[in-house]
């Protein structure tokens, strides 16, 4: 069985992580194409935050300034934990070295919302469900100075970037761009993520087809085998300008050569030779390959049982190729491909897959 790189895809119309300044607002992203649908903005700051629509923040986290073992008197042994939703009064045992460790396990058995953990030594306490100004803890009781909270008691959730929203452009009915809801006071690097129209994309150029690799979540290279492979072959073949490349100047097609010429009679006769022509160089290529490496019965061109050439009935530059091949396990395959002046364009097939413009 052999492989080929995937390398034609619908295209998403996707800006990724476009890197954009701020307006002399200092809360206005200035981005470089409209926006097609708000579901699918997002705001990446520092390569680090994705800060959504209501802003970003972060929890109360409050850290004792001594670390363990603690040493905890006779008659120091209560430590009142509250936040906004649950408050617990926790009895100590005495102890002349109570291990940070031994602290949090006594507190998280008390605990619903709220964690206690040893860091570096020191205890730390953490909100686990309220964010920004209603993340609060606060700790009292008599155990509060032995265990380092007696200058830092409580601590509160705050926000780190503020809200943003869809703004429309002025003058401009149909564009809009995120905007913060209030000035930001730093210079952080901002990235805004975006679906713009088919027509305003930068990955396509309006063409709906993406011509590009793309790898799995594993980091590879996706590739195609057996009867999506043998659509690839195809049209590669059909979409290459013969001549173009220097070591295989047979390979492809003259179509682009001819479309968009005044004379017009023989055009369709002259694409299904050309095509009829390609396609017979694909097979005795699969011939020569076989010799070398298996090729699967999914993969190999059997034979074209159909090719129809429609002229568009309103621009005589532009002709729809409707192309039908068959595998060697009987299985028809459909390409469609529209060929303009000075390009053409792979429409998805009958496996869903196109090679885009060439």
């Amino acid at each position: 069985m052999s492989y080929d790189f995937q390398i034609g895809f619908p295209c998403p119309h996707l800006i990724q992580e476009e890197q954009v300044q701020l307006g002399s607002d200092r809360m206005g992203m200035l981005i470089s194409q409209p926006i097609a649908a708000s579901g699918t903005v997002r705001v990446l700051v520092n390569d680090q935050y994705i800060v959504p629509p209501n802003g970003l923040y972060n929890r109360a986290i409050l850290k004792s300034s001594l670390s363990g073992g603690y040493r905890i008197p006779k008659y120091e042994t209560i430590l009142v934990v509250s936040s906004n939703t649950e408050s617990h009064t926790i009895e100590l045992p005495v102890s002349k070295s109570l291990s940070t460790q031994k602290v949090a396990d006594i507190l998280n058995g008390h605990f619903n919302n709220l964690i206690a953990s040893s860091f570096e030594g020191h205890l730390l306490i953490q909100e686990k469900q309220s964010f920004g100004g209603e993340s609060r803890i606060k700790v009292s009781g008599s155990a509060q100075r032995a265990l380092g909270f007696e200058f830092v008691s409580s601590a509160k959730g705050k926000q780190i970037y503020p809200a943003w929203r869809l703004e429309r452009v002025p003058n401009k009915i149909n564009e809009r761009y995120p905007k913060f809801v209030r000035p930001l006071k730093n210079n952080p690097i901002i990235k805004v993520t975006y679906s713009t129209p088919a027509e305003r994309c930068l990955r396509c150029g309006a063409t709906y087809v993406e011509n590009d690799f793309r790898v799995d979540a594993n980091g590879e290279l996706q590739t195609i085998s057996n009867e999506n492979l043998l659509y690839q072959i195809c049209l590669k073949a059909l979409l290459t300008k013969k001549g173009s490349n220097p070591f295989f100047r047979f390979y492809g097609t003259a179509l682009m050569d001819s479309i968009g010429t005044k004379a017009l009679m023989g055009i369709q006769n002259f694409l299904r030779f050309e095509i009829n022509d390609a396609l017979k160089l694909v097979q005795s290529a699969q011939t020569a390959q076989g010799k070398y490496q298996t090729v699967t019965q999914k993969e190999r061109l059997l034979n074209v049982t159909n090719v129809t050439v429609i002229p568009h009935e309103s621009d005589p530059t532009a002709f729809l190729i409707e192309l039908t091949v068959q595998n060697a396990s009987l299985q028809p395959i459909s390409l469609s491909i529209v060929y303009t002046a000075p390009s053409a364009v792979a429409l998805a097939g009958s496996n869903g897959l196109s090679l885009g413009v060439r």
